[in-house]
């Protein structure tokens, strides 16, 4: 396999300040993400102050457990075969049981006994997510399900033309093929 060229070049460490070779070290330590791909954001201090604050809030902290999230991203990344962002592993992930093994078979996580109903609900809204499904009822209850069993309906919002609201029931929420899910 022939190596590509790098396109983007890495924003030099020694122009950064203080806080933004404190996400570097901290992007190097747990994984996720890559220090490469935030030096290239580097470029931009508003690309990188907004990417770190948005992982930062949904990523590393949010409702969702970390191992979940986990499972969906790289879920996501493998998918539509993205091998940069789909080969970074989260540190607390893989404190949080996260191991190769379990992310070997996420392509097929409706039948492999390795995930559990929680994790396939979870899955299985990323899935309909990147590729714009049109799911069933059933796919509903199961989602809805999922809230019930830990996330919390109230922590999970539908973002209408006027704004936030609250998913109440499974069938409230359902994204169209034109809206992105």
């Amino acid at each position: 396999m022939t190596e590509r060229p790098q396109r983007i070049s890495y924003f030099p460490l020694s122009e950064m300040d203080y806080q933004m070779m404190a996400v570097m070290n901290r992007c190097a330590v747990e994984g996720t993400p890559r220090p490469e791909s935030s030096a290239v954001r580097a470029h931009s201090q508003v690309a990188f102050w907004a990417f770190d604050q948005a992982w930062d809030q949904i990523f590393r902290n949010g409702v969702v457990d970390h191992a979940i999230k986990e499972l969906c991203r790289v879920y996501l990344f493998r998918s539509v075969k993205c091998e940069y962002c789909g080969n970074q592993r989260s540190e607390a992930a893989q404190r949080a049981g996260v191991s190769e093994g379990k992310l070997d078979d996420l392509l097929n996580f409706e039948t492999s006994g390795t995930y559990s109903e929680r994790e396939r609900a979870a899955l299985s809204y990323a899935e309909a997510i990147t590729w714009r499904l049109d799911p069933d009822e059933r796919f509903w209850e199961r989602l809805y399900t999922f809230l019930r069993g830990g996330v919390g309906r109230t922590r999970v919002f539908h973002i209408p033309d006027d704004g936030p609201t609250e998913l109440d029931t499974p069938s409230q929420h359902r994204p169209s093929r034109g809206d992105g899910g």
